[in-house]
């Protein structure tokens, strides 16, 4: 197989723009130097990350990342992965339609992935503990006990390695140590919201050994309801799915049941040496995810007009039955991960550590998905998905007195899952499947940062990953027929390889106390795969790597005393060989990949239709601006800020992407030009009595897209989103209560739609409405 990795040549703007701010750096005077004074009360509190393999502060770190600290979350009520991105530049996290179970879409400066089948790779790295977790499906993750979360924007690629592509999603649990630190926290608010929190350390051997047990229960009704059509309708000669009653309810979609845990172990027996043991459970049976009718046209068969609820509302007519097949699915979405990972933190002198991290992880879930909501068309379907991931990485940091730092590793990843069960959508395409996927991936990477005099830091990474997938077909028709969408597809077998090389060039300079710049080169990948959605044997086929050649220019600022912290980043993005499900006959037309796969009666560039078929279909450039800002004019007063704007604009389509209905102009998926936010908060002394404090939150987004073909139908509205928080908090802090409203103008848009228009339809998941909750906290 020849070289599929091949890097860009920088554009003159992008290295006109990189030579000057590295000249301007070098040509600054020596003597600046980091503030080492700690903030006092009123003043912008430091955030230490560990983006770059060791501790250090948010303001001192040369890559855009958005830090969260677990106090400001809770200010937020944010309590999952896809309601942070509010407050992200150019960062998207939404829900992904029921048809991917329980899966969060991500992308970051345009870059993600919106699929949870496991044959696609994320364009987004999400890390837990600084665990990778290596598919969409299972990544709405509880937000429980977290001492913080980094954002990286732009990609990772020597960093974090394959699929940060578009940036990385860090999750920082709480570590045990000596202090109570505990607290039980309980909610109760709107569709009969349950909630118990709760976290506690416990002391084993004095400062030796400790624990952390922390858990979470919670339940919620479903805010869509499912209607019967004949109840709502009389006259209609359907048949009634239940009693008459004066609701018409048959059911609800958006509900929870969720229960789990981590319990965290840290062994510390001398000053040099430090065990992690970590796992944890969780089990969630929740609802199907809410799914809304938005558009249906008179397609014989399919969803018709007289099935659309009306916009607005939260309703549909979903049956989760197929009156062809017979089929009849529970309507349900399950998840059930479990996980156990251990880190060994190893001093060997003062200038020399090793730190291991090993991890496995299992994850299984059902779900079904009733994708035109009707209660007459063939779309109801089936999913059983079982994952499992082994991961080994070991670093080695090192400090060569105060010339440079440096950080030297490998990486090993081995992942299987099966994806099953039952496909129907109409007589020939009714069956099971029993998929198997396993993939590899190894990777060995090295990161330094020199230091030729102070105030200047040059840095640079390089990445060597090598890594393989392959997925087998297992697919028979459910009444035992021959289908020639079906049967030609059972035990063939689809294979991807490649290697990669992955670089990354900067250089920051801290002018004064106050105020640093940098600019960087970069590059990052998503890995490539098989299809996992043939309709004839020439579909099953390998599809390249997606890649990002970036180049970055930045300003990290705290100013007045510390009381305005304004930071900023401009990119320019060069994005090859994307990745999109196209619906062409064309395959494999001019293709910068063949692929490395063994067929009978092969035929790559034959044309067959109907056809759902990944593939690499052009090039693009993104480039855009991001503002973050936090005000603290006055004691007691917080004003957190963001502002981003990003454009993108294909360079290059090749004809499978045409004939797909994508064109020049249009934009990939998920990209909206304009985001922007700010929240407030102001501390009230009570005096005696404790403080309040009020907060409010504001969020817009300008808007996208939810397929690569836009249209008016697929076009996801711009939305103007406002939260609201009001908390006491007793005379000793140990005592808290709040009262929280969400969506508070009752704001209805669309997470995400699944746009069918060959099909007759479109539906989409609709928004939370507005909900209020209330929640006592007591802390010990």
């Amino acid at each position: 197989m020849r070289n599929i990795f091949h890097n860009r040549r920088r554009p003159a703007n992008a290295c006109a723009l990189m030579a000057t701010a590295s000249l301007l750096a070098i040509a600054a005077p020596a003597h600046a130097q980091t503030s080492d004074a700690a903030p006092s009360e009123g003043q912008n509190q430091e955030i230490i990350v560990t983006a770059q393999f060791r501790s250090q502060n948010l303001q001192d770190t040369p890559i855009a990342i958005t830090a969260m600290n677990a106090e400001m979350l809770e200010a937020r009520s944010q309590t999952n992965i896809t309601q942070i991105a509010a407050q992200a530049p150019n960062v998207v996290i939404q829900p992904a339609p029921g048809g991917y179970g329980s899966a969060a879409q991500v992308a970051i400066r345009g870059v993600g992935q919106g699929d949870s089948n496991l044959a696609f790779e994320p364009g987004v790295g999400v890390y837990i503990d600084d665990v990778y977790y290596s598919t969409l499906f299972g990544n709405v993750f509880d937000l429980l006990d977290l001492d913080r979360i980094e954002v990286l924007r732009g990609p990772q690629g020597t960093l974090a390695g394959k699929n940060s592509v578009g940036g990385a999603i860090k999750l920082f649990s709480k570590k045990p140590d000596g202090d109570t630190d505990g607290f039980i926290e309980g909610t109760y608010g709107s569709y009969n919201l349950l909630n118990i929190r709760a976290g506690a350390n416990i002391t084993l051997v004095k400062d030796k050994l400790f624990m952390r047990v922390s858990g979470t229960a919670k339940r919620t009704d479903g805010y869509l309801k499912r209607l019967d059509y004949k109840c709502v309708n009389p006259a209609s000669t359907l048949p009634q799915q239940a009693p008459t009653s004066a609701s018409c309810k048959i059911g609800e979609e958006g509900g929870v049941r969720q229960l789990g845990g981590r319990v965290a172990l840290r062994f510390v027996p001398d000053d040099r040496l430090e065990f992690n043991l970590v796992g944890d459970v969780f089990l969630n049976d929740d609802q199907p995810q809410a799914n809304k009718l938005s558009y249906a046209s008179a397609v014989p068969g399919y969803a018709g007009p007289a099935y659309l609820t009306g916009a607005g509302n939260y309703t549909s007519y979903s049956t989760y039955s197929d009156p062809v097949t017979g089929l009849v699915l529970p309507a349900k979405n399950t998840l059930h991960p479990w996980g156990v990972s251990g880190t060994i933190d190893y001093t060997l002198s003062d200038t020399i550590s090793l730190k291991s991290i090993t991890a496995y992880r299992r994850q299984s879930g059902e779900f079904t998905s009733d994708a035109d909501t009707s209660p007459q068309a063939p779309s109801s379907t089936y999913y059983t998905i079982r994952q499992s991931q082994f991961t080994q990485e070991l670093r080695l940091n090192a400090e060569i007195g105060s010339i440079a730092d440096f950080t030297v590793g490998g990486y090993y990843y081995k992942g299987s899952g099966v994806s099953g069960g039952r496909i129907a959508f109409f007589p020939l395409f009714d069956f099971y499947s029993d998929d198997r996927i396993k993939s590899e991936n190894k990777s060995g990477f090295a990161h330094v940062v020199l230091h030729p005099f102070d105030g200047l830091n040059v840095t640079g990474g390089l990445r060597y990953t090598d890594e393989s997938k392959r997925y087998d077909f297992n697919r028979h028709m459910v009444d035992g027929s021959f289908s020639p969408f079906v049967n030609p597809i059972n035990g063939l077998s689809g294979k991807f390889s490649g290697q990669r090389w992955d670089y990354r060039v900067g250089v920051d300079y801290r002018w004064t106390p106050e105020v640093m710049t940098y600019a960087q080169f970069s590059t990052g990948f998503k890995g490539g795969g098989v299809n996992a959605r043939p309709f004839y044997p020439n579909q099953v086929a390998a599809f390249g790597p997606e890649k990002v050649t970036a180049y970055e220019i930045g300003l990290k600022s705290d100013l007045l005393d510390r009381r305005v912290r304004i930071n900023l980043s401009a990119f320019y993005n060069n994005f090859d060989n994307i990745q999109i499900q196209t619906a062409t006959p064309y395959f494999n037309v001019n293709l910068p990949v063949q692929p490395d796969i063994t067929l009978p009666n092969y035929n790559p560039a034959g044309g067959t239709f109907p056809s759902a078929v990944y593939q690499n279909v052009g090039n693009a450039r993104m480039k855009g601006i991001e503002l973050e800002t936090t005000l603290k004019p006055v004691e007691g007063l917080l004003i957190d800020g963001s502002l981003s704007y990003l454009d993108f604009k294909y360079k290059r389509l090749l004809p499978q992407a045409l004939s797909s209905g994508i064109a020049y102009g249009m934009v990939a998926p998920f990209t909206p030009k304009w985001k922007a936010s700010i929240g407030a908060q102001y501390e009230a002394s009570l005096g005696d009595a404790g403080s309040l404090t009020p907060r409010i939150d504001w969020a817009y987004q300008s808007s996208s897209f939810s397929d690569a073909s836009n249209s008016v139908r697929n076009t996801l509205g711009s939305r103007s989103v406002f939260n609201a928080r009001l908390t006491y908090r007793a005379p000793e802090k140990d005592w808290e209560a709040s009262l929280a409203v969400t969506n508070l103008t009752k704001e209805f848009y669309y997470y995400s739609l699944f746009d069918r228009t060959t099909s007759g339809y479109v539906s989409g998941v609709p928004a939370r409405p507005r909900e209020w909750q209330v929640s006592i906290k007591r802390r010990f």
